[in-house]
């Protein structure tokens, strides 16, 4: 599917151009694999087993949240371009991109997928170095 959508996305450009609700097309399809991914959980499942982890998440998203508006404050950032921000460093790029197309922050919607990738790519170096050292020292 990625390789489709990137050849459509660079090749056939008149196509594309033609198409419009684009970036409301876009959203439904993030809903729809926002659903697709939450249909399979079971909430009692999750609440009886995960309930410790529930909290500590809890704990660590609040101290994120307050760590993050007040730098944003301090910096005199826009509270939406913060709330993206936050949203793209603890959910990832999708959820960041659905937070601003809900709220109709289009500019936004390409920071946060920009943000989310980098955090991943961030992310997945300091995990390849860790497993390194871990591998070296154990």
């Amino acid at each position: 599917m990625t390789a489709i959508g990137l050849l459509v996305a660079n090749f056939a450009k008149p196509l594309v151009a033609r198409i419009s609700s684009e970036f409301e097309l876009g959203t439904l399809f993030m809903y729809i694999f926002f659903v697709a991914i939450g249909a399979g959980a079971k909430f009692s499942d999750m609440v009886g087993a995960a309930f410790p982890i529930l909290v500590f998440i809890v704990v660590m998203v609040l101290v994120h949240l307050i760590v993050v508006v007040l730098i944003g404050r301090f910096m005199k950032l826009d509270l939406a371009e913060v709330m993206i921000a936050s949203n793209s460093c603890i959910l990832g790029p999708a959820p960041a991109a659905a937070l601003a197309a809900s709220k109709g922050w289009r500019a936004l919607v390409t920071p946060g997928i920009l943000l989310g990738l980098f955090g991943y790519a961030v992310a997945t170096l300091i995990g390849i170095a860790f497993t390194t050292l871990l591998e070296r020292f154990l």
